[in-house]
């Protein structure tokens, strides 16, 4: 499960609810024939049994109407005092993944967000500083990948990824209103579109033809356009001779010219229109991810950033990003391109090794010249300028690049900017046709504002974090710990990108919080005396994350959340999916399996919970119940990667009586059979009773 607006208001209901639909899973299962398997030695499995009791058990949970109220942190105040991270923090004042931001065109202060986790967002930035982002609640889909207004800010459009569940159109969306209602409008995919995708849609960049009512947008099946501004759309594979494809990003110029990039290469037609496509291959060696800018002095020159995606789900990242300069050719008669020659640009980030997120490329026109803009890890500028007299499509337009403008990868000298890379896009002033200033930036921290607003000094941007009212976060774990009274409520919270919070007065509606920890936290536990978080090294700390300890570096627990489980105070049990040394080492190497503790800042690693079945798959998430004997553990092994369900099916193991024991899945229905594909992927265990 994962949220991204906080209520203590009803936790307990929430993990009870959870635990009540986990339970529901299995009880429908218990009857029918557990798939058959083989055992791995040293193991059994187990089979679903006391449906009856199980069922009426569950029934005789009672209904909870529960009022959330959203009390996530804003980050107002000043970040200092990170463990891990040195003032001044980039890390701090995080408002969650934003992918996309859009200026309304003429409007200097008016601007749209798209989260990866929250959905969307508007703000209108004010001289005073008192401008709050505001969540378009009218907008369902909280995946969203792009957003773009159109003259006046009426007319907007979204678009958010893995859709269809509920409804196929909803990948694309379009307001008429400014952003509080919304329609979903993506037409049905092309005949060449694999069912996997046509079935489960995605929307990915948007662009609007200046001076029409053209829209195009990119889609997991090709693309998708309009030329009424939304009211009527078609949908088509611009390469119908093989499968439909992503299509990442476009570009569409005045005049008619378009651009489109993403799994079948560099996309070219002169007008956008369904038919005219032609696809020239993208730079050897490159991923299928894209983003793509044009050289605003010549329309034949683009910048294209390829990467690697390789993380889907909840979480995204193309990572390894690579600049490239392409010229493309076009025959003189029909204007068809004909042929792209691509020229990599040196990688101007210096910081240390490749970030991942989303790389990124944009251009801007100046008065001499443009400026090429890489999200390339952290934000950099190239000066680029047209050669008088025509140079040879391998001649560099690009001569000179800045330093970054964000934080640094493994350098901490150069987090000079209250803005973190791992980025996401940027946006210019609106209002200006040349030597506009960038205004806003995001990344996976949240969106941050330029704070000089004037031309030259504002291509030099000093940035500020703009994210109160922005609650994007991606929760990985959270951990209560109760207190005498209402208020007094310890709560915290563990996510993706944005650190660790805590704060002791959960139980208000307005909780004071504190921002203990940058970067990505994986999981949390607490109880009335210790706290700890896993961020790749396992860290210790006094309530409220103070007096923190590693207190074993570079441990390589699960795969995000649920790596580690406090059993009983002071009982912890964790899962380990590598073996590793301990630092210093101790002429032992861990093994895979899963540890138990009682000691956790004296011996964090404790010893192996029986030996983990040589024949099951990787552990990666724990979840613990109390059973006869004690605490009974489950764990999730496999890939455990964030709701993947390309990489194989996840197993679900216990142990009790001292034997690892592998529960088979049950059928989707009472009575049905079960895939051999299936499996696990999630799990929630009633801590009070291990059976359920």
């Amino acid at each position: 499960m994962r949220i991204s607006s906080l209520s203590k208001a009803n936790i307990v209901s929430i993990v009870a609810a959870v635990v009540a639909l986990i339970t529901l899973a299995l009880v429908l299962g218990g009857s029918a024939t557990p798939t058959q398997a083989t055992a791995p030695l040293g193991s059994a499995i187990l089979p679903i049994t006391n449906v009856e009791d199980t069922v009426q058990a569950t029934a005789a949970i009672p209904t909870v109407t529960a009022t959330f109220v959203d009390i996530s942190p804003d980050n107002e105040g000043p970040s200092s005092g990170f463990f891990d991270c040195p003032d001044p923090c980039a890390s701090g004042r995080n408002g969650g993944r934003v992918n996309g931001l859009s200026a309304v065109p003429g409007d200097p202060s008016t601007y749209f967000a798209a989260s990866e986790l929250g959905g969307l967002f508007k703000i209108h930035l004010l001289l005073d500083g008192s401008e709050r982002w505001q969540h378009l609640d009218g907008h369902l889909p909280t995946l969203t990948w792009d957003v773009a207004a159109a003259p006046g800010g009426q007319r907007v459009f979204a678009t958010s990824f893995y859709e269809g569940r509920v409804d196929l159109t909803a990948a694309l969306q379009v307001s008429t209103d400014g952003g509080n209602t919304w329609k979903g409008s993506l037409p049905p995919a092309p005949p060449t579109c694999p069912p996997p995708r046509a079935n489960q849609p995605s929307g990915f960049g948007i662009a609007i033809r200046p001076g029409s009512n053209e829209v195009l947008a990119g889609t997991n099946c090709g693309l998708a356009r309009t030329t009424d501004s939304g009211n009527h759309w078609t949908r088509f594979d611009p390469t119908p001779g093989n499968p439909a494809g992503s299509v990442w990003d476009v570009v569409a110029l005045l005049g008619g010219r378009t651009y489109a990039c993403g799994d079948d290469g560099l996309l070219v037609s002169p007008s956008g229109a369904e038919g005219t496509w032609t696809a020239l291959a993208r730079p050897a060696s490159t991923g299928s991810f894209c983003s793509l800018a044009v050289s605003p002095e010549e329309s034949y020159v683009v910048f294209a950033m390829f990467g690697n995606p390789y993380l889907f789900g909840d979480l995204f990242t193309a990572g390894y990003g690579k600049l490239f300069q392409g010229v493309v050719a076009f025959d003189p008669l029909t204007g068809s391109a004909t042929g792209v020659t691509w020229l990599e640009l040196p990688n101007p980030d210096g910081s240390g090794d490749p970030k991942s997120r989303l790389p990124f490329v944009a251009t801007n026109d100046r008065s001499t010249g443009y400026d090429v803009w890489a999200g390339i890890g952290n934000l950099v500028r190239g000066t680029c300028s047209t050669p008088v007299t025509p140079p040879a499509p391998t001649t560099a337009r690009c001569t000179a690049w800045s330093d970054t403008f964000t934080d640094a990868q493994n350098d901490q000298q150069k987090i000079v900017h209250n803005a973190h890379g791992d980025s996401g896009t940027i946006v210019f002033d609106p209002s200006a046709s040349v030597d506009a200033c960038p205004t806003l930036y995001s990344s996976d921290g949240g969106v941050y504002r330029n704070t000089l607003i004037t031309s030259p000094e504002c291509h030099a941007p000093i940035f500020a974090a703009e994210n109160a009212g922005l609650h994007a976060f991606m929760l990985w774990g959270m951990a209560e710990v109760h207190r005498p009274g209402v208020e007094s409520e310890d709560l915290y919270i563990a996510l993706q990108d944005n650190g660790l919070y805590s704060t002791a007065d959960a139980g208000t509606n307005a909780p004071t919080w504190t921002h203990g920890l940058g970067a990505d936290v994986g999981d949390v536990v607490a109880d009335t005396t210790t706290v700890v978080a896993w961020t790749g090294d396992l860290l210790v700390g006094d309530p409220g994350f103070t007096n923190v300890e590693k207190v074993l570096p570079k441990f390589p627990g699960g795969s995000l959340a649920q790596v580690i489980v406090e059993a009983s105070p002071g009982h912890y049990m964790m899962v380990i999916i590598r073996p590793f040394d301990l630092d210093p080492p101790q002429g032992t190497q861990i093994p895979i399996g899963v540890r138990e503790t009682t000691d956790i800042k004296a011996d964090p690693v404790g010893t192996l919970l029986g030996n983990w079945p040589p024949a099951a798959k990787v552990p990666c998430h724990i979840q613990v119940g109390l059973g006869a004997t004690g605490p009974q553990p489950y764990v999730l092994a496999g890939t455990c990667a964030l709701g993947r369900t390309d990489k194989g099916a996840d197993e679900l193991w216990t142990y009790r009586d001292g034997l690892w024991t592998q529960i088979a899945p049950p059928p989707l229905k009472h009575g049905g059979t079960v895939s051999a594909e299936a499996g696990f992927g999630l799990i929630a265990v009633d801590h009070a009773h291990a059976k359920r």
